[in-house]
């Protein structure tokens, strides 16, 4: 048994408990890249693709989104007058390039009923991990993508979107 005796926490302390014990006292040896208690990721092959990458800035590529979204027909354009477009960086948690969430087009009920707007998310962060070492590759993908939402928008399912090619 050890003999230890632990101090109250006060100001010659430095408002810290203090043990008497060797043993608590001593330093746990560490690895030599250890930064802290918490978790930290070490580098993974995600990180290095993503640094090899040309990082493109959110104007540059909320740029290419104004481009796809212009590139559409201008009765499907019409019709997402009031469906917010939004450029994400949160597609690695949502393991996908976009998502539209909402009702799809003509599903609302004739008083509307005050659900979610509707929102098509575009994710930079996968599309550039994915495609962003080739900024033609990316633009496609990135047309792609946001014609791949809309679809879900006019009602086309999984399915459906895919069987249009998209």
């Amino acid at each position: 048994m050890l003999d230890c005796a632990w101090s109250a926490v006060g100001a010659n302390t430095g408002g810290k408990a203090a043990s008497t014990c060797p043993a608590a006292r001593r330093k746990r040896p560490q690895p030599a890249d250890y930064r802290g208690p918490w978790p930290r990721r070490t580098s993974t092959r995600y990180d290095q693709a993503v640094s090899a990458h040309r990082q493109f800035s959110e104007q540059e590529f909320e740029e290419m989104v104004r481009e796809a979204l212009d590139g559409l027909p201008i009765k499907v354009e019409s019709a997402l007058n009031n469906v917010a477009v939004v450029v994400s960086d949160r597609g690695a948690e949502n393991h996908a390039y976009g998502l539209y969430t909402g009702y799809r087009m003509g599903g609302r009920s004739f008083f509307g009923g005050g659900g979610t707007p509707d929102e098509i998310l575009i994710f930079r962060d996968t599309l550039v991990r994915d495609f962003g070492n080739d900024p033609e590759r990316l633009r496609a993908h990135v047309i792609e993508t946001v014609r791949h939402e809309v679809g879900h928008f006019l009602g086309f399912d999984e399915a459906g979107v895919r069987g249009l090619g998209l």
